[in-house]
């Protein structure tokens, strides 16, 4: 399976907002060193005429749209693997127990990635234990048999976890 994304921009706004702080800052960087080059007497103090103001012009936004496209494709590996999380928990919480975080080689966020798989591994191993007790306790009534047993395993194992509702304030 190849894992690879087809765009760049995956979430407009955290990616957008992230090039524009560096564009700005890059801007600011490149006109401070230009004004302190014009205003510095010596042999080496900037003289700007019409034609070199094109050419610093023309660097300029070369440089502007170079920072742009570097920032997009930089945060993508941060976007993208956000968007995986989203996705998948969002399959996890919908019932797919069988979903887990898969992100490529050079995407951030790896070490996060293995942490939820994990904590998803556990969850899954108790909603399976779960189940095993439930379908105990079904057996057990099914042939006449006490559940009373196999009902207070369940209702000791579903007590270990906590809900919201029971997490308080």
């Amino acid at each position: 399976m190849q894992n690879r994304r087809k765009i760049i921009v995956i979430n407009k706004k955290f990616q957008h907002h992230y090039a524009i702080v560096l564009v700005a800052m890059t801007v600011l960087v490149a006109n401070l060193i230009l004004i302190a080059g014009m205003l510095v007497p010596g042999t080496f103090a900037l003289q700007l005429s019409s034609s070199s103001a094109a050419l610093i012009g023309l660097v300029e936004l070369l440089l502007v749209c170079g920072v742009w496209y570097l920032s997009l494709r930089s945060t993508h590996r941060i976007a993208g693997p956000i968007f995986v999380f989203s996705r998948q928990l969002r399959a996890f919480g919908a019932g797919d127990l069988t979903a887990r975080i898969s992100l490529r080689d050079k995407d951030m966020f790896q070490e996060e990635a293995l942490e939820i798989n994990a904590g998803l591994d556990q969850l899954c191993a108790r909603v399976a234990e779960l189940k095993a007790l439930a379908e105990a306790a079904s057996v057990a009534q099914a042939s006449g048999d006490d559940v009373s047993a196999p009902l207070q395993r369940l209702l000791a194992a579903m007590g270990q976890l906590q809900t919201e509702a029971e997490a308080g304030p």
